[in-house]
């Protein structure tokens, strides 16, 4: 057992050197020391047997580290801070070795966590035993205290009465302090005599709030960042490069708590010239802007005359049904008034509208000052599906070719109810199947892709897989899916798909029907008919031509 008295500041110069030169040796063991494999000690396994330091050997050199700190201080609290910054040195090496150099090492990131891996990973390598207690202070969160009734550290040195309050597991102190940081806790880690040795460990602030943070249920991270491109443009052209900006952003979504992050990336582009002070030049792109310009023109033009020929329409109906109820004392149907809208200017509006805006948007991209891609995309191949649509017009003037917009015209009221009821079928086998085999299959996870399946199925697409797919770890649901698979395709297959062709069958039927016998005679079409003057009798010129005519003229 080794004693030591108080520290002294005044020893013999020759003590001194013996003291730094054996210290010296000391250490330059500590730090070459090899195995037989000719490895360094930070490089082995920690899973090699029998790699302890004898009992003895670890007090000697314990010892006469003390001694060593001893002789250059001149108070217990400066001996003891020695003693933990040569703790901390340890320690770091000693995280190194348990933690980056082994297979199964892993970073921890809650505060208990870390605790617990030092009570016992840290404790096992250096004591061959784990810490007696982890406790957590009553009146502060960011305290905690590993209490160690009988430390090594402290076995073999004697403490003068002097200086009772020195403790020895300054040194150990410094070790834990040093995995702490190292580790990503920054905390403040002292030595007390209390039920034995306790180290007290005070977290960071920051530490405390974070570990806060991760403590509730992870809801959902989002990550937002920004990235820069540059198109260069052909040469040939003479076009300046585009400056892009794409703004990404990253979510986790764990909202379901389902053991599986849904992770999905929103980006949004925008894109301006360069206005580097180096690149010069000009984009030309004034032809494809000139022809924008060109369109949006015509279209406008276009809807201002079927605009007019709207308000034309409604004006002769109400002139119509004022005549009726004045003079016949009689009232129009809807039938008779909706002859005097035309359906075919109505699509060109909003097609009109639609090619007007996606114009403008087109303009903007061209001079880089929007990036509404998807927008433009949009109206434009809508506004096109709608000409096309509206080509239909101008067959409909041949009797032969007009019977596809006759047929729908006749049978849409009757198929307009007929979808009204079987779409509460639908939706109930819709609601049904997202309840019950929501969790028993891929395809009714969400209201949206049961209806998707459902839709593929009235059209015979995928059954097989759809019947196959059914998980069958319930015996009683998988008898319902079969029940509620074949009742859905009997139903909708057999009977409403069979009824729907029906429906447009016989407004065909009819429509031929009428063809042999003649139309029926509207109320509109028998007061038409009354008049009996022709086109060329003068009775239909205004009394007085205008003088001069120009493209206003339209418009009067």
């Amino acid at each position: 057992m080794h004693h030591y008295s108080s520290p002294v500041g005044g020893s013999n110069t020759l003590v001194s050197i013996q003291y730094e030169e054996r210290n010296r040796k000391l250490l330059k063991i500590m730090d070459t020391r090899f195995t037989k494999g000719k490895c360094l000690v930070l490089e082995r396994s920690l899973s090699r047997p029998r790699t302890e330091v004898s009992l003895s050997a670890f007090s000697l050199l314990f010892s006469e580290m003390v001694q060593y700190c001893q002789s250059r201080v001149y108070s217990v609290s400066e001996l003891q801070a020695r003693l933990g910054d040569m703790g901390r040195g340890v320690g770091a090496s000693l995280l190194d070795l348990l933690v980056l150099r082994e297979k199964n090492g892993k970073r921890e990131t809650k505060v208990l966590n870390i605790l617990l891996f030092i009570k016992v990973s840290v404790w096992k390598s250096l004591f061959s035993k784990e810490a007696d207690k982890l406790e957590q202070a009553n009146d502060d969160d960011k305290t905690y205290y590993i209490i160690e009734k009988e430390p090594l550290v402290n076995t073999f040195i004697s403490v003068p009465k002097e200086n009772s309050t020195l403790n020895c597991a300054a040194f150990t102190a410094g070790m834990v302090e040093a995995i702490l940081t190292h580790s990503g806790f920054p905390a403040k880690v002292t030595a007390h005599w209390h039920k034995g040795t306790t180290l007290m460990i005070k977290f960071d602030e920051a530490v405390i709030t974070r570990d806060k943070q991760l403590d509730g249920r992870l809801i959902n991270v989002t990550i937002e960042f920004k990235l820069k491109a540059i198109n260069i443009q052909t040469i040939i052209n003479n076009e300046l490069p585009d400056c892009y900006t794409f703004s990404v952003t990253v979510l986790f979504d764990n909202r379901a708590h389902s053991g599986k992050v849904k992770i999905s990336l929103r980006n949004q582009a925008i894109i301006t010239e360069c206005r580097d002070p180096s690149v010069s030049g000009h984009k030309e792109n004034y032809m494809r802007v000139a022809f924008d310009v060109l369109v949006a023109l015509v279209c406008g033009l276009s809807l201002a005359l079927c605009g007019r020929s709207i308000l034309r329409g409604i004006v002769l109906q109400n002139e119509f049904v004022r005549f009726f109820r004045q003079s016949l004392c009689r009232s129009v149907c809807w039938g008779d008034r909706l002859e005097f809208i035309n359906g075919w200017y109505l699509l060109l509006i909003i097609s009109d509208v639609l090619t007007i805006i996606a114009s403008f948007i087109k303009i903007g991209i061209e001079t880089k000052t929007l990036a509404s891609y998807d927008v433009c995309g949009i109206l434009m191949g809508t506004s096109t599906l709608l000409v096309w649509v509206g080509v239909i017009r101008y067959l409909s003037f041949f009797q032969k070719y007009n019977i596809l917009i006759v047929t729908l015209r006749a049978a849409f009221p009757n198929v307009i109810r007929f979808c009204c009821c079987a779409a509460a079928i639908y939706m109930g086998y819709c609601f049904c199947g997202w309840i019950v085999l929501g969790p028993y299959h891929a395809k009714f996870r969400s209201l949206s892709t049961v209806s998707e399946c459902l839709f593929s199925l009235i059209n015979g697409d995928d059954m097989f897989a759809t019947f196959s797919e059914v998980e069958r770890s319930s015996t009683l649901v998988w008898i319902f899916s079969q029940l509620y698979l074949y009742t859905f395709i009997s139903l909708f297959i057999y009977m409403v798909l069979s009824l729907f062709i029906a429906l447009i069958t016989g407004a065909y039927d009819t429509i031929t029907q009428q063809a042999q016998e003649g139309p029926q005679v509207s109320d509109l079409h028998m007061f038409i008919s009354q008049c009996m003057d022709t086109p060329t009798s003068g009775k239909f010129q205004s009394p007085e031509p205008p003088e001069s005519c120009s493209l206003f003229c339209c418009f009067n």
